[in-house]
């Protein structure tokens, strides 16, 4: 076959979207580009003097059921639509004389549990209007009908295969799934699915444990997922109980200055919790301050087991006018991790936030940093840094049992830490496009 190039007239689809131009194979209907990638060559059909097109949304109906998982995870809030997030260690350093497990300690038994949950039936509308029962015994439709972006529309990066080769994005797509099969979710399975077909991510890569990445990491094919899918959804459990400091990893303490031989004297007036998802079940860990100011550990657990809609984690210590800008902060701490073993990025950020009895909101910054151990596993820091440091309203707990007996608690004022190095995450178009995709808007 003659090899020689030579432009073409028309521009395909894909080089069209991509705004690149268009060089065609003499003798074949695919394009350079698109056989260098792999992608379906197609001609682009101008409309050029044929007027607007409308673009026809799929209608949906809010549906409130197990099924809205949004603000289930400190990570995930329903302001932008998204779906929660999750993570896992080996071969990290640990404080002190634990040792290192390949789970949190809290997370070896939580497969199974005697709790009970409600179930709502669902109620999807068809295209010709009428109300159809039971939508989750049969198929996604519900989770597809809240996705907006259309199928002909793929922008640039995607359509370049962003997705397989972005570490970050195959361990969202994991956690996902996991957490889907785990909550009954039909909704996040159908983001999840949907998000790996946009991005050209093979089932394979997901589930076999695949992707260019199961080599670098720990990771392993998601056969824990068998018991997800076999048991009841009242013999689940997602939380994993309380996380024990001394078992998170020492590069993410020293990024935010805890330091690990000194752990109580380091977090002992800081207002701080932590996340460790891993494989569908999460983890918490609350500083003395947090749980005096915020939520316990158990009552962070009940949270998010009782999976209520009206009542999310993220709803203990932000008002729900700040949940959009959490999500978003929270999504491109996920996406600087292209590749694994990446360092921790600590970003800082103003935010409102409400304390526990608190009628009116305070700013204080938000310290974050992300660490993704693998494809399964991630711990997700969070520490609030009051801006004003004395406030006038009452400071006694709830009758709730305090996780942290403290006698001075009451009269303990929080310090700030300044000697944290923070990182400002530029927003590319890359992570603009992926924020697009995953909240369902159009591109």
């Amino acid at each position: 076959m003659n090899n020689k190039v030579m432009p073409s007239t028309r521009a395909c689809t894909e080089c069209h979207a991509a705004k690149v131009k268009c060089i065609k194979i003499q003798g074949s209907d695919v394009c350079k580009r698109c056989h260098r990638l792999g992608l379906k060559c197609v001609e682009h059909v101008s409309r050029q003097g044929q007027g607007t097109r409308r673009r026809k949304k799929v209608k949906t109906k809010v549906v409130k059921d197990e099924n809205n998982i949004a603000g289930e995870t400190l990570t995930i809030t329903s302001n932008t639509k998204t779906a929660p997030c999750s993570f896992l260690r080996g071969g990290h350093k640990i404080c002190k004389e634990v040792p290192d497990p390949i789970v949190p300690i809290a997370c070896m038994s939580a497969n199974i549990c005697n709790g009970n949950s409600n179930s709502n039936s669902n109620n999807v509308r068809n295209n010709n209007g009428s109300i159809r029962e039971n939508c989750a015994e049969d198929t996604l439709c519900e989770g597809m009908d809240l996705l907006q972006v259309e199928d002909n529309i793929i922008c640039a990066s995607i359509s370049n295969g962003l997705g397989r080769d972005h570490f970050g994005v195959i361990c969202l797509i994991r956690q996902w799934v996991a957490l889907a099969f785990s909550r009954r979710s039909f909704c996040l399975l159908a983001r999840a699915s949907f998000i790996a077909g946009k991005m050209k991510i093979p089932m394979d890569d997901i589930l076999s444990n695949q992707s260019p990445f199961a080599g670098a990491t720990s990771s392993e094919p998601m056969d824990f997922l068998a018991s997800s899918i076999l048991l009841p959804k009242g013999q689940l459990k997602t939380f994993g109980g309380p996380l024990y400091l001394q078992e998170v990893p020492w590069d993410v303490l020293e990024s935010v200055q805890i330091d690990p031989n000194r752990l109580d004297e380091s977090v002992h007036n800081r207002v701080i919790t932590i996340r460790w998802a891993i494989q569908g079940i999460t983890s918490f860990w609350t500083s003395p301050l947090f749980a005096r100011d915020f939520a316990t550990t158990a009552e962070i657990g009940r949270t998010w087991e009782e999976n209520r809609e009206d009542q999310e984690v993220v709803d203990l210590f932000l008002p729900k006018s700040e949940k959009g800008a959490f999500a978003q902060h929270v999504f491109n701490l996920m996406f600087v991790n292209k590749k694994p073993n990446m360092p921790c990025y600590v970003t800082k950020n103003l935010y409102k936030v409400q304390k526990r009895n608190g009628r009116e909101t305070i700013q204080a910054n938000l310290i974050q940093t992300i660490k993704l151990l693998n494809l399964d596993s991630s711990i997700h820091y969070i520490e609030i840094q009051y801006l004003d440091q004395h406030f006038p309203e009452n400071r006694s707990t709830t009758t709730n049992k305090r996780d942290h007996a403290d006698e001075d608690l009451d009269n303990l004022e929080p310090i700030m830490c300044d000697g944290i190095e923070f990182t400002d995450i530029p927003i590319t178009d890359d992570m603009e496009e992926f924020l697009k995709l995953i909240s369902g808007d159009e591109l």
